[in-house]
């Protein structure tokens, strides 16, 4: 499936404050429908079924456990929870089809799509388009993930599984995903973990593949990320043109002349607050090649790295991306600079100004721009990269979690408080290299 180029930015959009009228995406997951089972596992699935049978015995005994944080989830979480905890009660081997599906799904829109509704559901089908339909109908849910057929087979002394997966959407009638996905024994790591050349490590190797396309298909057919894409575009349009605007790089140069590990031509644009109090600085050069550049980096610290191929692949490590880019965030205090390098960022793009583009599109990331909207967000310079130091005694949560969780937090900032974090964290590291 070919993505399209503003996913990138979208997929790391917070959740956002669309209004919508249902819950998105909707998705029902159903049992495996045909199993069919090499004759050597028969034994082995006989005894991994009496121990998920004791495990899930043992879960459910005493019902949901904190009936009033239960009751203060929104009420599609409390559906959802209910839905899995009645599923699990008749959990076996060839169920964790559907239960890794539907936790894994979960999780995955979790953050995007706060109103999701992900529910498994111990029914079967054979995969037909009618029955499909029918079934959509009556459970008032957009897709069906269905598994028509799962089969347990060896080849060559290794265990494999096939798996059939289809996801069915109710609003065009359609499959939008119909395939087979094969899972040898061998542990796929992350979020599938499982114990090497175990069975469920067939099941986790096809599904870790399978609901990766489940997630496009829901991704590329949902209205929200379709509003949200188009939008993008637009914020994108707006913002190539503030990136071929005229800009004071005196300024820049004249704070971080002494860094070294700052490069003071490589700023390509830069925003200067009305004051001229604050800035956020934008750099790109080439990297250095090969994956060993990262190993030797000392000057930043928390470097995202951004390639086409996935860390599980096959030469993932032959070749680093070609670009290197970050930006720097000032703010003037009592009559000095304070500033950070953050962002650090490689990734590769086809020419330099089209990396320029991408990378200056971390703007919309970073409120630039109004909720929902391609106007200028007047407090940008209030937020994101110029954060103040909060007095969190303040926050609701203190009183329950303060103590336990933040008493340290709270009496490290306690002097700094109203400060931008600039220029507190910067004091702190003055603060602690007189004490040393």
């Amino acid at each position: 499936m070919k993505k399209h180029p503003l996913l990138a930015i979208i997929l790391l959009l917070a959740a956002t404050s669309f209004a919508q009228t249902k819950y998105e995406p909707q998705i029902l997951i159903l049992s495996p429908n045909s199993i069919k089972v090499g004759k050597q596992f028969e034994v082995q699935i006989n005894e991994l079924n009496k121990r998920i049978r004791e495990q899930m015995d043992s879960l459910t005994q005493g019902g949901i456990a904190d009936q009033d944080e239960f009751k203060k989830q929104p009420e599609n979480w409390q559906r959802m929870q209910l839905a899995d905890f009645e599923y699990v009660k008749k959990m076996d081997f060839f169920k964790q089809v559907n239960f890794i599906s539907t936790r894994y799904l979960t999780y995955r829109f979790g953050e995007q799509f706060p109103d999701l509704l992900i529910l498994p559901k111990d029914i079967k089908s054979g995969g037909g388009l009618a029955e499909l339909g029918k079934l959509a109908g009556k459970e008032h849910l957009q897709y069906i993930l269905n598994f028509p057929s799962v089969e347990l087979y060896q080849q060559q002394g290794i265990s494999y599984s096939k798996i059939r997966v289809q996801l069915y959407d109710n609003d065009t009638r359609k499959l939008v995903l119909d395939h087979d996905y094969i899972g040898n024994w061998k542990n796929p790591g992350f979020e599938f973990c499982c114990q090497d050349s175990s069975l469920d490590c067939t099941i986790s190797n096809a599904l870790s593949q399978a609901l990766a396309d489940v997630i496009d298909s829901v991704m590329f057919n949902s209205p929200k990320i379709k509003r949200e894409i188009s939008l993008a575009g637009e914020r994108s349009g707006i913002l190539s043109k503030e990136l071929n605007k005229p800009f004071d790089k005196d300024l820049v140069k004249s704070v971080v002349t002494n860094d070294s590990n700052i490069n003071p031509g490589s700023m390509y644009q830069c925003l200067i607050s009305d004051d001229k109090t604050k800035f956020v600085a934008f750099f790109l050069e080439p990297s250095q090649p090969g994956f060993d550049m990262l190993k030797g980096n000392k000057k930043d610290k928390n470097i995202n790295v951004i390639t086409n191929k996935d860390i599980r692949d096959s030469g993932y490590l032959d070749q680093a991306p070609q670009l290197y880019a970050y930006t720097v965030c000032g703010v003037q205090y009592k009559g000095k600079w304070y500033y950070e390098k953050e962002n650090v960022t490689y990734f590769d793009a086809a020419t330099q100004e089209e990396g320029r583009l991408k990378h200056f599109n971390q703007l919309q990331l970073y409120n630039f721009f109004k909720d929902n909207s391609t106007e200028v967000n007047p407090d940008f310079w209030q937020t994101k990269f110029f954060e103040q130091i909060k007095d969190i005694t303040k926050d609701p949560k203190w009183e329950k979690y303060g103590k336990e969780m933040f008493e340290l937090e709270e009496k490290e900032n306690r002097p700094y408080i109203g400060m931008y974090k600039i220029v507190a964290d910067q004091l702190k590291k003055e603060q602690a290299a007189k004490g040393q």
